[in-house]
């Protein structure tokens, strides 16, 4: 048992997604580069109904940006409608104003800050909606210092 918590310790310390370290990566070369244009980040993982059991999966948030759940043969219900007309409100305001912070049906949406090398964190849309800190690991900070450095920017 000693053996598979310590096999398991090392896969979570020692894992890194790629996508995320990539993205990471470029959002803090950005900023070094004293590119100060607001970058805001987010994940997508809500409970996707239906038999296949898929999840969140490459592209099912497009449903939600675009409020077109009901064009899907899945049995989405309210919280799911609820999250695509909030996604949809930032999207809207983020093309109007270069700024994803608004109002949903006269209440004020959770506030999503850009992600900055003092303020890393990103948008959560998740079951719930929330701002939440990008707790890099050891080895994704370790590849982001190394490659994302100035002497390594050509």
């Amino acid at each position: 048992e000693s053996s598979t918590r310590c096999f398991q310790e090392v896969l979570h310390k020692g894992s890194v997604n790629t996508i995320k370290l990539a993205i990471l990566a470029a959002l803090e070369r950005k900023e070094l580069l004293g590119m100060n244009m607001p970058s805001y980040l987010y994940e997508f993982g809500p409970y996707i109904p239906g038999d296949d059991n898929a999840g969140a999966y490459h592209s099912s948030d497009l449903w939600f940006f675009f409020e077109t759940l009901a064009k899907s043969s899945r049995p989405f219900n309210g919280m799911h409608y609820d999250l695509a007309r909030n996604m949809c409100n930032y999207l809207s305001n983020f093309i109007r104003n270069g700024n994803p912070n608004g109002f949903d049906n006269h209440n004020m949406m959770v506030k999503w800050e850009p992600y900055t090398l003092h303020n890393p964190v990103y948008m959560s849309f998740g079951n719930k909606i929330e701002l939440l800190n990008s707790n890099k690991n050891d080895i994704e900070s370790f590849f982001i210092n190394r490659f994302g450095t100035d002497e390594n920017i050509n």
